[in-house]
């Protein structure tokens, strides 16, 4: 049994700035069980963008069920696809012919599968996500955000049959979950990204709700789950934290018994799964496709704990704010140093290596200044090791990368303005042991600068 859901909901944003829902989404199921689902966001700063997101879903979910190649070959259906999605546009340049308004004032996003109750077929155009819970028990990122040369706007449907991914999913699927950007941010917070791979992780406390067949009833009507998943998604009052928590701990009771109360109390200390959607400001469109009959392994207890949110908040810092680290990597390599032998071979080797690296500047990694810039290439300039040191906070301040655009990380003890005290703090203790070592040195000036020479070569 294919339970099915699909909501799209005005944004906090949009409701004050007196903006309609630019969201659109439709479901539709076949004749022969199976489900066409898509999902559309219009470009926020596109005029009639959510006519252009409302013609997408509807006139990509009627043309596939009318076209279905008639012996459901994946190639064929692919191929369906491709003509579905150039379709789609032709009839948004339509209704721009038609009104005399620029297409670009209609621009949107398209994401959309086709779903047999095991595996999907699928579109994808713009910033939206589709996530999977395969049989084995993991949540699976299909799609990544589709961004333009800046790593900040979206390429949206106009962008072409060259930028559109149109592909299939060969695992088993338990369920399928087609979202917009915002809940995307919600699913797979910054902390959980790791750019160098150009991969998310799923928040899995989080998307089990959505997703997990094991809070779903097979055989029988889901409407109030349904209707809690509509609550908790538009922020309704009639929403409590216990609906989401009796729901998990239903989920969790299938998957890890016997240490069900202790994930849960951890998760409620906190309560971030609630706090990250209630911080999104976006319009939210989500739509849930959950196979009941298929059966989902159950993975190690980590697997479903909360994540060690301060650590994985300490190596964002380090990476983010790398100069206010400055200094632990200074003493590091100083103790690095130390442990040279203090031979008249190595000593002469090193002089050399000094001589012929004093003529070549350091080069300086630069941070990438946006979370988002997912290929993490290091732009590189010459400079010299004084003129590091020498930035500017506010300089430095720079090259931090910004949080995602629908909310912030609800871990408010590890803000910038704590960091920032901190190591403030840190470097005058550093500064008050240089200045008490250097009263105690007795090495010659020749022992001093070869010493600094030895620091560069280092460096």
């Amino acid at each position: 049994m294919i339970i099915n859901y699909g909501f799209s909901l005005i944004g906090k944003s949009h409701v004050i700035k007196e903006v309609p829902c630019q969201d659109s989404h439709k479901i539709k199921k076949m004749e022969n069980g199976w489900y066409i689902a898509a999902i559309a966001d219009g470009v926020g700063s596109a005029k009639n963008s959510q006519i252009g997101s409302k013609i997408a879903v509807d006139t990509v979910v009627s043309f596939c069920e009318e076209y279905m190649p008639w012996d459901y070959n994946i190639i064929s259906i692919k191929s369906m696809l491709r003509t579905a999605y150039n379709y789609a546009f032709k009839q948004i340049l339509r209704e721009s012919q038609k009104t005399g308004e620029p297409i670009e004032s209609y621009d949107t996003t398209l994401t959309m599968v086709i779903y047999d109750g095991h595996r999907i077929v699928y579109g994808h155009s713009g910033d939206g996500a589709i996530i999977g819970l395969n049989s084995f028990g993991s949540y699976i990122p299909i799609t990544k955000p589709q961004k333009g040369t800046d790593n900040v706007s979206v390429l949206p449907l106009r962008a072409g049959y060259t930028q559109w991914e149109i592909d299939n999913y060969e695992e088993e699927l338990a369920a399928v979950l087609l979202m917009t950007d915002g809940i995307a941010e919600a699913f797979s917070p910054y902390l959980l990204k790791d750019i160098e791979n150009n991969t998310n992780r799923v928040y899995i406390p989080l998307v089990s709700f959505f997703a997990d067949p094991a809070g779903f009833e097979k055989e029988k009507d889901n409407e109030e789950i349904i209707q809690h998943i509509k609550y908790f998604l538009s922020d309704d009052k009639k929403f409590d934290d216990s609906m989401f928590y009796s729901h998990i701990e239903k989920i969790y009771e299938n998957r890890v018994p016997e240490n069900k109360d202790n994930i849960i109390k951890k998760l409620r200390k906190n309560n971030f799964p609630i706090k990250l959607i209630k911080n999104v400001e976006d319009d939210k469109t989500l739509v849930g496709l959950v196979n009941t009959e298929i059966e989902v392994d159950n993975k190690e207890v980590v697997f479903y704990e909360e994540p060690d949110w301060k650590k994985l908040q300490e190596e964002w810092n380090r990476k983010a704010y790398p100069h206010l680290y400055n200094q632990e990597s200074k003493k590091s390599e100083s103790n690095e140093i130390s442990f040279i032998p203090n031979n008249t071979n190595n000593e002469d080797k090193l002089n050399q290596k000094v001589e012929n690296l004093e003529s070549k500047s350091i080069k300086a990694k630069k941070v990438p200044n946006n979370e988002s810039d997912q290929d993490g290439e290091n732009s590189k300039s010459e400079t010299s090791e004084d003129d590091i040191n020498s930035k500017s906070e506010q300089e430095m301040e720079n090259l931090k990368p910004e949080p995602t655009k629908s909310y912030k990380f609800p871990l408010e003890e590890t803000n910038e303005s704590n960091l920032k005290t901190n190591s403030k703090t840190k470097n005058s203790e550093i500064t008050k042991k240089n200045d008490n070592h250097k009263e105690e040195e007795t090495k010659t000036n020749v022992i001093k600068k070869k010493l600094k020479k030895i620091m560069s070569f280092f460096d």
